[in-house]
């Protein structure tokens, strides 16, 4: 099935909508997803699941809102819960919309909850909308 942007959004609504108990309705794309929505790290695991279920793609470690292994290695993120350089540039390869941000060039010094602070509804359509168009492109 080909889905549209508009298709997308509003499936991607119904989904958190569900998990988290907001209207499908008061979801919107410049949502933070931690912090105007609420999501917490159980809730992002069941969000992926629905979303691959209704959209078909597959959310894999290493993949956008799949961070538990930057939060376990020592190389992206330090001992008091910063990102090092290193997790910087894993979060921007994993959402890239996030670049245009002004708090994720803080020279390594932003933290691990702050950078998911700055997750917003649209970078998880942008995201899903890769993954479909990827998944067209397979034979």
């Amino acid at each position: 099935m080909k889905w549209s942007k508009e298709e997308v959004e509003a499936k991607l609504a119904e989904i958190i909508a569900e998990v988290t108990g907001f209207e499908p309705e008061e979801i919107q794309a410049e949502d933070s997803l931690s912090e105007d929505i609420g999501i917490e790290s159980f809730d992002i695991v069941d969000i992926n699941f629905r979303v691959e279920q209704v959209f078909g793609v597959k959310i894999g470690d290493g993949m956008f809102c799949n961070f538990r292994d930057i939060f376990e290695n020592p190389k992206l993120i330090d001992e008091n819960n910063f990102l090092t350089p290193e997790g910087i540039q894993e979060m921007k390869r994993r959402i890239p919309d996030l670049d245009s941000s002004n708090e994720i060039e803080n020279e390594g010094q932003i933290s691990f909850a702050a950078m998911l602070a700055q997750v917003k509804v649209h970078h998880f359509v942008h995201f899903i909308e890769m993954q479909l168009a990827e998944s067209d492109d397979t034979p």
